[in-house]
């Protein structure tokens, strides 16, 4: 946390780190890098703070990630849906719920294949994978532009004042809780 809190600016995929970097007042910028992951807790807690969720989209590092996320886009595709870290309609709530509803209404995300297809599968994508691992250099040197040229004016920060009142409505709920526990710590 000591080297955290000498940060200048936080990018991250993972929501903890941009919640701490909120909570210690440190600027931090969203990043999304597979297509598959889940953007609907970022949503929650960015829109809990009146603040929009966009993240700045990384391409593949290596060709295998390049394969393995078109499979899953098309797969998205084939079921009506969206991959998840590609919805674009974040701050509509009636169309996070709608998309929610529809994402987990429908058929896994994952493509079901027969045991034997599975394994003929795995065979073809190793094989796919050692031929195009030559390539990899590109993918590595392309993502690592990409995260450099983030522009920073990007950073997202919470308003003070929802900050502030985020932080009572925290502490009257710990109290509320403490209280709860025992009545006679009140």
């Amino acid at each position: 946390m000591q080297h955290f809190s000498h940060g200048k600016v936080v990018i991250t995929e993972a929501m903890h780190a941009a919640i701490v970097a909120d909570a210690m007042r440190i600027p931090w910028i969203p990043i999304s890098i597979a297509p598959d992951a889940l953007p609907f807790k970022w949503w929650d807690w960015t829109l809990s703070l009146d603040m929009a969720y966009e993240p700045v989209h990384i391409p593949a590092s290596s060709v295998r990630e390049r394969l393995y996320h078109t499979g899953l886009v098309r797969t998205a595709k084939t079921q009506g849906l969206v991959p998840p870290a590609l919805v674009r309609d974040t701050q509509n709530t009636t169309s996070l719920i709608s998309d929610f509803n529809n994402r987990y209404g429908a058929a896994s995300f994952e493509p079901k294949q027969p045991h034997a297809q599975a394994a003929k599968s795995r065979q073809i994508l190793s094989f796919v994978r050692s031929v195009c691992s030559t390539l990899d250099r590109f993918f590595i040197d392309n993502a690592a532009k990409c995260l450099r040229d983030i522009n920073l004016d990007r950073a997202c920060l919470s308003r003070e004042d929802t900050f502030l009142r985020k932080v009572d409505q925290l502490q009257a709920a710990t109290a509320r809780f403490i209280k709860s526990l025992n009545p006679k710590l009140a």
